[in-house]
Formats: structure tokens, C-alpha cells, sequence
């Protein structure tokens, strides 16, 4: 049985890739054959830390930004609809 990790093929995510173990992992597994996509708070960092290694860079901050507008219009469309229903109440009651 071989114990070795069949890396070459599979796609490896590495959550903060952009220095230390988390980075020495993702050249690992690169180097290994493996595509490799790298997540990082500091997208600056991340992308200078893995620049010459060609990872796909995935940023947490860039992901947040979505989350953030997502949110956002979640909250307009709860605000619209309790404007909506505060009219309707003012309207019933004259």
C-alpha cells in the first residue's frame, strides 16, 4: 500500500495560504501536480505570497464584499417592506 498522497489531478484548497505552513503547503501540493486555490484575509499579501506559484486566488475580503452587499440588499428589501406595511397601517386608520 502506498502511503504517499496522490496530489497530481486533484484540486487542493489551502485557508490562509498566504505565509507560513499554509503557504508551504500550497507549494506542496502544486508541486505536486495538484491545482491549488489559496484563501487569504490580506488579498495584497496573498497575491505577493503566490504570485510566481500561478494559484488561483480566492480572497476572504473579496468574499466578505459580497456577503456585505448581499446583506445590504437583503436589508433594503426588509426596510421597503416595513415601509410598506407602516403605510398600509397609517392608511387603514383614517
Amino acid at each position: 500500500m502506498n502511503d504517499e498522497l496522490q496530489l497530481d489531478g486533484q484540486t487542493v484548497v489551502v485557508i490562509g495560504g498566504s505565509s507560513g505552513i499554509g503557504l508551504a503547503t500550497a507549494r506542496r501540493a502544486r508541486d505536486e501536480g495538484a491545482r491549488v486555490i489559496i484563501t487569504a484575509r490580506d488579498p495584497d499579501r496573498l497575491f505577493r505570497a503566490v504570485g510566481p506559484a500561478r494559484a488561483e486566488i480566492l480572497s476572504d475580503h473579496r468574499r466578505r464584499g459580497v456577503a456585505d452587499a448581499e446583506r445590504r440588499k437583503q436589508r433594503e428589501q426588509d426596510d421597503a417592506h416595513a415601509d410598506r406595511i407602516a403605510r398600509e397601517r397609517v392608511a387603514a386608520k383614517d
